[in-house]
């Protein structure tokens, strides 16, 4: 029945009684008094066939064969949880009997999209999580948020107990190939074996992410005999979320209690690694537009940690710093910061990082440089390609030339130039089959081949004007062994940087910025 909301079918749910599966006159019996009972209303008149009957009894007993069953709040063990707003039924899978140990959340405000192992957050959770593995709590997390997934992680690589609130319906109540997906994408983030997955969202359409989140957090809290609070922002949902556990009586702890926030003068082994540089454009220029870049704002490129033996470092003025422009006709790749994994890593790979506190895992338009040099490859990317194919971009402009387009990308929350990437030799792009992209409207699209509509970008008389970032294409990943050294320049911003990428890879280098000559003299 789309015509209900969620809280009103988990209401009903919860109220039906038992009944003979076998009649649909018992079924809408059962029915009609579960919804005087829930006191809602029936939005049409209830009917039910005998074969969608059937077909909903097989289907639950699927669920239960697979280990899906129903818990109330009531099972719910930690302190006054009905002090948070939760649904009475809840959808489990996993090991029930967690609910009856003491557990503990932690919980942090939102954060920026791009992320270091140095952010405040980090590591306050990597403190906070000391207490937790002292003391084996169960740990209360969830995903689709940054801070609760390197929560989990944590607690999978201690080999701890999770309980895992869902965002959303069951995964493993869905569709089998979207279970398979969540199995996949999150295999190295929970431990299987010890985890409890519950929903509080009956299968049906569910609400929007706004209150899907705030029901999540919620339920967290409610399931939580301790709570642990990170980095909270004053009146948001996470202040709330400690103000109700206080009045239930559990154990709030704060990281300020630890010596852990922005006033602390707490240190930490873990190496620490600044946000990520942005280009400037006759004024500065930052991640967000309107603030500033300050001094420490830039990337310590000195925390790059090589994966290879690192080679002896030459001083600056034995760097093969070419001038910019080079002879010839070039296109460069230019790289972005990067938040989330790396294409190909792991969810657990990327969370496990930060909490090492490797510097690369602030994945900076750099780092994606130096990653890409690693891997020997630029990988493609369907991203914003109309037809989702996989493409390597390049562009003719020159440093000096994307300068003037730099702009902040609000719809993509990131800068469309950082001056770092790739430059080719055209002529040593021709074994690639580059080609240029063709700008137009819809007309232009419906005549062009199908071997050619991964070249199109829509371009309208009224809208952006794409064309003047003069992009290249080159259709699958670009294998960087099959350029000759000769025809491949590394753009970078600073001299450290030029430093540590002739010293870890061997390749030329040049500054987007300044020529080799100003560099020199610098």
């Amino acid at each position: 029945m789309r015509e209900l909301d969620w809280i009103a079918r988990s209401r009903v749910i919860s109220h039906t009684p038992q009944f003979d599966i076998e009649a649909a006159s018992a079924a809408v019996g059962a029915l009609q008094e579960a919804f005087d009972a829930a006191e809602v209303s029936l939005p049409t008149c209830l009917r039910i066939s005998p074969r969608s009957l059937l077909r909903a009894a097989a289907q639950s007993r699927t669920w239960l064969y697979q280990g899906i069953n129903l818990i109330t709040a009531d099972e719910i063990r930690a302190p006054a949880a009905t002090e948070h707003p939760i649904p009475k039924l809840l959808y489990a899978k996993g090991d029930k009997s967690l609910l009856e140990q003491p557990s503990a959340c932690i919980l942090n405000s939102r954060t920026s999209r791009l992320v270091g192992p140095s952010d405040t957050w980090v590591q306050a959770c990597r403190a906070l999580f000391q207490l937790v593995e002292r003391n084996r709590w169960v740990v209360v997390s969830s995903y689709g948020r940054l801070p609760y997934e390197l929560v989990a992680r944590m607690a999978c690589a201690k080999s701890l107990p999770i309980i895992v609130v869902c965002m959303d319906t069951l995964p493993f109540m869905d569709r089998p190939e979207r279970a398979s997906r969540f199995e996949e994408h999150f295999r190295d983030l929970y431990p299987w074996e010890h985890t409890l997955f519950l929903s509080p969202f009956p299968p049906g359409r569910a609400p929007r992410a706004p209150e899907r989140a705030t029901q999540r957090d919620h339920l967290i809290a409610a399931l939580s005999w301790r709570m642990l609070a990170g980095e909270v922002r004053p009146g948001g949902t996470m202040e709330r979320l400690l103000h109700i556990g206080e009045r239930r009586g559990i154990s709030v702890s704060r990281a300020s209690e630890f010596g852990i926030g922005p006033r602390s003068s707490r240190t930490f082994s873990a190496p620490l690694e600044p946000n990520s540089s942005v280009p400037r454009n006759g004024g500065k220029l930052s991640r967000e537009p309107g603030k500033g870049i300050r001094d420490h704002d830039r990337p310590d490129t000195n925390q790059y940690e090589p994966k290879g033996p690192p080679r002896p470092a030459p001083g600056y003025e034995a760097l093969p710093l070419a001038n910019w422009p080079p002879r010839g006709g070039w296109l460069i790749h230019y790289t972005r910061a990067c938040p989330g994994p790396w294409p190909g890593q792991t969810l657990g790979d990327y969370c496990q990082s930060l909490i090492d506190g490797r510097p690369s895992s602030a994945h900076s338009a750099f780092h994606t440089l130096v990653h890409i040099l690693e891997e020997g490859r630029i990988r493609g990317s369907r991203r914003l390609i109309r037809g989702a194919f996989p493409c390597v971009s390049f562009t003719e402009c020159l440093p000096a030339e994307a300068r003037d387009l730099i702009r902040w990308r609000t719809g993509l929350i990131r800068w469309s130039f950082e001056p770092y990437g790739i430059a080719v030799r055209r002529e040593a792009l021709a074994g690639f089959d580059v080609r240029p992209v063709m700008y137009g409207d819809e007309a232009v699209y419906q005549q062009m081949s199908e071997n050619e509509k991964f070249l199109f970008q829509l371009e309208r008389e009224q809208g952006e004007a794409w064309s003047l970032e003069k992009e290249w294409r080159v259709l699958g990943d670009l294998n960087l062994d099959r350029i000759p050294a000769d025809d491949l320049l590394v753009v970078v911003a600073l001299l450290d940087e030029a430093r540590i990428i002739h010293r870890d890879f061997g390749y030329r280098v040049t500054l987007s910025g300044i020529t080799a000559e100003t560099a020199n003299r610098a």
